[in-house]
């Protein structure tokens, strides 16, 4: 809906633009209208999405490519055709297209684990979505670019918050990026280590989180029904997620993550290992639950 009250004042920006340009030329008080009249759609422009993200929690995961496709396709076919057969047609063929759009909101995208690793970082990223139950989990999102890409990818997946943050450290450089999360999730658990005396950015993300009535808990007191973490020598060793029958073990061993899944039976059943690598290159590896 968004998109489609953006199109006519965008293309209507062009006109007043061009025109405005021209008529400047010979009447020098016409440039004075025009920026005036751009300077009124483009605030309407920007108004629009800051209400309607001010007004509403509702998130849309985002629709498969075919769906968009077929949409667009019979879009324009009801634009250009004036056949009345051609028209009821498409007609019909865009309400199925935008139902396909809104079915992912009714028909949940499945429960998938991403593992993102180098981009320069030693610790590796763990990103768990699981939107049959509206369930997010974030670990080790150290820099800027990777927190936005995983915000990104659970507002897609349709999450609107995360509903377990992990940091494995309370350094600066690893905990600095993740008050940015705020802007487009909510985030009402956090869990990270005991804060150290001269930890001021993790002092700052623990009272936004707080300002943003969350809790903050520390590794071994995490009081998380869907997490629990074992430690060795300060070092984080293996995190457990249980979200109702999604049952899965991240294990952080030297040179590679490990993941398990945790069968009815009751044992761990290996499904990735993934090694390590601090490198420049960021490598992306997805995996269906």
């Amino acid at each position: 809906m968004v998109n489609f009250l953006f199109v006519p004042l965008v293309w209507l920006c062009f006109p007043v633009f061009f025109l405005g340009a021209v008529c400047a030329c010979f009447f020098a008080p016409a440039g004075k209208i025009a920026a005036s009249i751009l300077e009124f759609l483009t605030d309407l422009l920007l108004f629009i999405p800051k209400n309607v993200a001010g007004n509403t929690d509702w998130v849309l995961p985002q629709p498969e490519g075919i769906s968009v496709s077929i949409f667009l396709l019979c879009f324009f076919i009801l634009l250009w055709d004036r056949k009345r057969a051609f028209l009821t047609l498409s007609a019909a063929a865009m309400l199925i297209g935008m139902s396909f759009c809104f079915a992912g909101k009714l028909i949940p995208p499945r429960p998938e684990i991403l593992v993102i690793t180098g981009g320069g970082e030693e610790k590796n990223c763990i990103i768990a979505s699981i939107p049959e139950y509206e369930y997010a989990f974030l670990m080790d999102a150290a820099d800027f670019e990777t927190a936005m890409a995983a915000s990104s990818y659970l507002r897609a997946r349709g999450h609107k918050k995360i509903n377990t943050l992990v940091s494995g450290s309370v350094k600066s450089r690893d905990v600095g990026a993740l008050k940015y999360l705020f802007n487009t999730l909510k985030i009402p658990r956090l869990i990270m280590p005991e804060r150290e005396r001269y930890a001021g950015a993790a002092e700052e993300l623990c009272r936004k989180v707080i300002t943003e009535k969350g809790v903050v808990r520390t590794f071994g007191n995490e009081d998380d029904p869907f997490t629990s973490f074992r430690f060795c020598n300060r070092k984080l060793k293996q995190t457990y997620i249980e979200c109702f029958q999604y049952k899965i073990y991240v294990d952080f061993e030297p040179g590679c993550v490990k993941l398990f899944r945790k069968n009815p039976g009751g044992k761990k059943e290996l499904f990735a290992s993934i090694p390590e690598k601090n490198t420049l290159e960021e490598n992306v590896y997805r995996f269906r639950l």
